[in-house]
């Protein structure tokens, strides 16, 4: 699944890329949900949410403090 969706193109659509950040952060894999993130073109508050939740979910509070205070600043 890795790589797929750039193969494809999909790094433009936001939808994708809130399922592939949600779907790797609810597999413990955080460093390629951020990495969706990071590549995404778009990002709206469920991208946002969805990073945030999934540092939270492994108690990795610097990860997810770092994209709260990214989010208001």
């Amino acid at each position: 699944m890795k790589g797929f969706s750039s193969i494809m193109g999909l790094e433009e659509d936001v939808f994708i890329g809130n399922s592939l950040i949600h779907f790797y952060a609810e597999c413990g894999d955080l460093d390629y949900a951020r990495k969706v993130f990071d590549e995404m073109l778009e990002r709206n508050t469920v991208s946002w949410s969805s990073l945030i939740c999934g540092y939270g979910m492994r108690n990795m509070r610097k990860g997810g403090c770092f994209c709260l205070s990214t989010t208001i600043k």
